[in-house]
């Protein structure tokens, strides 16, 4: 059926299909999620490869707030159903276009959408398991959505305000922009290390215990489930790289040991000759072994939370891509 193209337009950009047959057709507005999709797969490769032209990127944020207006309506019409399988589809409608969008309240909207579709799956029976599992999954998609998005978002400001210039003049705009301090006290890409381990990797790995008690569920959705798991895993390797590489002399981090961590984050204990600056520390006001000491840390924190999600990531038996 013609809504099963619609999952594999997602699978082009996240991994994620669903093989149940839905319980109504959608007409026209299937059609519209359909295009809106396919063209925000088509706006991510523009957007890695960098807008070739404002056109193009004002196209793309044109079609990011079409997804997000589409949510909500296909929300509404959720609310309006009376059926449990049908509110649970529509939900699962709006939490996709939300969380496509890349628009930050569209996304925080794609999991109340979630939310709403979870507790319709764990009070009614005879719900189509794919729809469910998604639902159970949206929120640590949103979090992977988020940091990936601006991660290449960030990566492109530092090429542009570098253009022209030499390597350690765009290494100097990088640092600016990943070790800015957020309000949690750490640096940016610290921050977006531990959005990603804990709204995203252990988000997902908690859902499974909800994800197998569903009957019927086909392995398809598993394996796509797990495929997406472990692209949490690479992009958080991603992270450490980008945070080994931001030093202006270049380091082999061959240093940093499994011994520094603790379920994810910094061990304080195991650290202390490391010397690293505490929570709250300002990139931009310290001096240059300062600036260099937070380096490290993020070195460090980006490390430990890739390794915990490396290591305590259960592989399931799927065939290749």
């Amino acid at each position: 059926m013609k809504w099963r193209y619609v999952w594999m337009t997602m699978l082009a950009a996240v991994g994620l299909i669903m093989v149940a047959c839905t319980p109504m057709r959608m007409g026209l507005q299937e059609a519209t999620l359909e295009g809106l999709l396919e063209k925000q797969a088509a706006c991510d490769q523009q957007r890695k490869q960098g807008f070739t032209t404002d056109a193009k990127m004002i196209e793309c944020q044109n079609n990011g707030n079409a997804l997000e207006k589409s949510a909500g309506e296909y929300a509404a019409e959720g609310g309006r159903q009376a059926n449990a399988a049908n509110k649970v589809f529509w939900y699962s409608l709006a939490a996709t276009a939300g969380w496509r969008s890349q628009r930050p309240q569209g996304m925080q909207d794609a999991i109340t959408y979630a939310d709403e579709g979870v507790n319709i799956c764990d009070k009614n029976s005879g719900i189509q398991p794919g729809d469910c599992a998604f639902m159970y999954a949206i929120p640590a998609f949103v979090a992977n959505e988020s940091v990936t998005t601006a991660f290449i978002d960030l990566e492109a400001r530092a090429d542009k305000a570098a253009e022209g210039q030499s390597l350690s003049e765009k290494k100097i705009t990088l640092q600016k922009l990943y070790m800015s301090l957020q309000s949690n006290g750490l640096t940016r890409i610290e921050t977006m290390a531990s959005t990603l381990l804990q709204d995203g990797w252990e988000t997902l790995e908690n859902s499974w215990q909800n994800v197998r008690k569903l009957k019927g569920l086909h392995q398809d959705v598993i394996c796509a489930l797990a495929r997406n798991q472990t692209r949490m895993v690479a992009n958080l390797k991603v992270l450490h790289k980008s945070a080994a590489t931001l030093p202006l002399e270049p380091e082999n981090a061959d240093w940093i040991a499994d011994s520094f961590c603790q379920n994810g984050d910094i061990d304080a204990k195991n650290t202390s000759g490391l010397n690293l600056p505490v929570k709250g520390t300002d990139f931009e006001k310290v001096d240059e072994n300062g600036k260099l000491g937070l380096m490290h840390r993020a070195m460090v924190h980006t490390y430990c939370a890739w390794q915990y999600a490396q290591t305590n990531t259960k592989l399931e038996i799927c065939p290749r891509e």
